[in-house]
């Protein structure tokens, strides 16, 4: 049975557990109380001197800015998808992150790749190594994953489309991910994030039914089927 998945509804499993969990930095009292999250987002660049970020907020459609506390950022490129963790201030209220001075915990440049046509495959004959998904969902006109898989070095996505299933309205899309394995494999975090904006902006396209090798059984089976909000 197909899994579906509303884009929002995704979007808020992924940040349940983040939102609920409030703590205090170590050695610093301005951290009690904050709401410690995590998203991904696009790097603007340096602004004022402070790094900027933003996202599109799936239930509103608006861009939320982030401006961050670091004045030096190495290995991040203008325009980088990253997979930030970082505290709110305390008392934003839920809906109303439009433009928030954010402390930065975490900055991870999420791996990407360029969307491609490719054909529909078997689900047992999707080709690389096994993601644990943890979550799977879409802001603005990217497709966002979270996962763990075990390998050692270069891990490298490839993301494609089936053209015919345009036409459908649900365009089913394929990733695939790999990695070198030696003896220094251990199990890693490898956030992704994908430009499929040629589909999810199609006024044909109503959904789009996401299949790779997932091995959370809790999240479901592959393909995730992910509709546009109304």
């Amino acid at each position: 049975m197909k899994k579906i998945i509303s884009t929002f509804a995704i979007f808020i499993c992924a940040l349940i557990p983040a939102v609920m969990f409030t703590s205090c930095l170590d050695n610093d009292d301005e951290g009690k109380n904050q709401i410690l999250t995590s998203n991904f987002v696009t790097y603007e660049g340096m602004i004022g001197g402070k790094p900027v970020f933003t996202y599109i907020n799936p239930k509103t459609q608006a861009t939320v800015t982030l401006t961050g506390d670091l004045t030096d950022l190495k290995n991040v490129n203008e325009g980088d998808r990253c997979f930030l963790t970082y505290y709110l201030p305390a008392g934003v209220p839920e809906g109303a992150f439009t433009n928030s001075q954010i402390k930065i915990m975490q900055l991870v440049v999420a791996l990407t790749a360029r969307l491609e046509e490719g054909q529909a495959m078997q689900e047992n004959a999707i080709p690389g190594l096994d993601l644990n998904l943890r979550t799977l969902f879409i802001n603005g006109y990217y497709l966002n994953l979270l996962a763990n898989s075990y390998f050692s070095d270069k891990p490298e996505f490839t993301i494609s489309y089936v053209p015919e299933s345009i036409a459908t309205g649900t365009a089913e899309i394929y990733i695939t991910f790999n990695a070198e394995r030696n003896d220094a494999a251990r199990n890693l975090d490898v956030p992704a994030s994908f430009n499929i904006a040629q589909i999810w902006n199609n006024p044909n396209v109503t959904a789009i039914n996401v299949h790779l090798r997932n091995s959370n059984s809790t999240l479901g089976s592959s393909p995730f089927l992910i509709k546009k909000a109304n």
